[in-house]
């Protein structure tokens, strides 16, 4: 799932893995902005890190599932511009917006994140978890018979 039908402008920002290293950074970013999104942690990173799960939950942001340990995929990371162009030229109402920042080699995405949420703040659109997101579905009308 990567998008909700709605009119509304809301959209949900997502984390994939970690708890890891930026875990506090985030969290600090998210706070500044009053901005609450969902987490989707692996369970070898929260046995790592586990007051930093501790910290994302105590926050109030969703935790998701991400599976025990999954293989790290290789990505040659985008600029910061770029990222922010790209969300924002892409963006409609009921977006989820999927961004990996947990691991050092992702610090262009970790500097993306604030810029994300400024940049469609001004446009009007307003953050919640994917949970909260759901409850945003519009009804789509039933095909009629012919």
């Amino acid at each position: 799932m990567t998008q909700v039908a709605t009119s509304e402008k809301v959209v949900a920002l997502t984390f994939d893995d970690g708890p890891g290293v930026h875990t506090d950074e985030i969290l600090r970013i998210l706070e500044e902005h009053n901005v609450k999104a969902t987490f989707f942690l692996t369970g070898r990173e929260i046995k790592a890190h586990r007051d930093k799960a501790q910290k994302i939950a105590k926050a109030g942001h969703q935790i998701g599932n991400h599976s025990y340990s999954h293989q790290r995929m290789v990505f040659k990371s985008p600029t910061f511009i770029r990222i922010v162009n790209y969300v924002r030229e892409r963006i409609e109402p009921g977006s989820i917006i999927l961004l990996h920042v947990m691991y050092e080699s992702r610090t262009a995405s970790l500097k993306a994140v604030e810029g994300i949420i400024t940049a469609l703040k001004q446009e009007g659109y307003f953050f919640v978890t994917v949970s909260e997101l759901l409850s945003y579905q519009e009804e789509s009308p039933l095909p009629t018979k012919p």
